[in-house]
């Protein structure tokens, strides 16, 4: 059961690199290759083409294979970071382009964690890097990845996290099957209880418990529709434990944070929910005193920052599809805004 879960968890976020027309920006292209436990990763730094001592992110994506290549060729969000004088790190995941590992399904969060934070001991030690301005930059599975290494790193400046969760896994999977069922047609009781079955199944601690919730969760078209089905015998049931990275919650680390951070919401989110995200982040970080955040929510927009009708899955692949996905203009222009902001409150030239 541990492995069909963290399953389901790696494909909420599927991305794409859409092509987007943007405005030429020149940088520097640098290829990195590092060794990290277990895995090689790939990378590049990419640099303007004027100047060193650079602020830099480090971008952390989402799940699901990456193509850092596609990204440097079309990614709008990475030329904003150039154009505003920011260096920017990007990696093929491991198992993904040319990076090679295999992930454990029990510590997924723990070791991408553990490779972010190698790559920003890497960049320390860069000659056209300022190592006291080293950030993150990352969406969606990203952020449960980069509130673990603010825990494991203290070399972290700033962070820009977009439609990133503000609960566990366990909690934001079952946001997304229930937001599925309302976009499909589904009654507001029928979603609430999708939604309970979902949770039920995931955090069952016996059998029965299981089994109840399976059966149902089975049967149901959204849960069909998303191959997210199957229900498993009691000699292969296994209750994940409480120290499970299901349990994971990112707002436990970032309610502790006092570095800046943006963190960007799509108002039609499917996926994680924006709401509850947005109240995450903002009331975590003002308790803490954090003198230097900015919490948005983007109207009209769905988890990839897409223009959208219903953020549905099945409106992203149609559009996908169609060719007609199109990155919302406002999500460029606050990142470029903000970082502006956060070049002066650092003290960046």
């Amino acid at each position: 059961m541990k492995k069909i879960f963290l399953l389901f968890c790696l494909f909420i976020f599927l991305g794409k690199c859409i092509p987007q027309d943007s405005s030429e920006v020149k940088f520097r292209s640098e290829e990195i290759s590092i060794k990290a436990g277990k895995f090689f990763i790939k990378e590049n730094l990419l640099t303007p083409e004027e100047g060193d001592n650079f602020p830099v992110v480090v971008f952390c994506a989402g799940s699901g294979p990456t193509d850092r290549m596609q990204s440097i060729k079309y990614s709008r969000s990475l030329r904003q970071f150039i154009k505003s004088g920011f260096a920017f790190f990007i990696d093929d995941k491991p198992g993904s382009g040319e990076s090679t590992g295999e992930f454990s399904d029990d510590s997924l969060f723990h070791e991408r964690a553990m490779i972010l934070a190698k790559e920003i001991e890497i960049l320390k030690k860069h000659k056209s890097i300022n190592p006291k301005q080293i950030g993150l930059y990352g969406s969606s599975q990203g952020g449960y990845v980069m509130s673990l290494a603010l825990s494991m790193s203290n070399d972290i400046a700033f962070m820009v996290a977009w439609s990133c969760p503000g609960m566990n896994s366990i909690e934001q999977s079952a946001y997304l099957v229930k937001k599925q069922a309302l976009c499909a047609g589904s009654s507001q009781e029928d979603a609430e209880m999708l939604y309970k079955y979902y949770i039920q199944r995931s955090a069952a601690k016996t059998y029965k418990e299981y089994l109840e919730a399976a059966e149902y969760l089975d049967k149901h078209p959204v849960i069909i529709d998303l191959g997210w089905g199957g229900v498993c015998s009691e000699k292969e049931f296994e209750p994940i434990t409480n120290s499970s990275e299901s349990f994971l919650n990112p707002a436990d680390y970032i309610g502790k944070t006092n570095i800046p951070v943006l963190a960007i919401f799509g108002e039609k989110d499917t996926q994680i929910d924006p709401v509850q995200g947005a109240e995450s982040y903002e009331s975590g970080l003002k308790a803490n005193g954090n003198k230097f955040y900015k919490v948005v929510t983007i109207p009209g927009v769905d988890h990839n920052m897409c223009i959208t009708k219903t953020g549905s899955l099945k409106e992203q692949a149609e559009n996908n599809k169609a060719g007609t996905t199109k990155l919302s203009r406002k999500f460029i222009e606050t990142i470029g805004s903000w970082l502006g902001e956060l070049k002066i409150y650092l003290g960046i030239k």
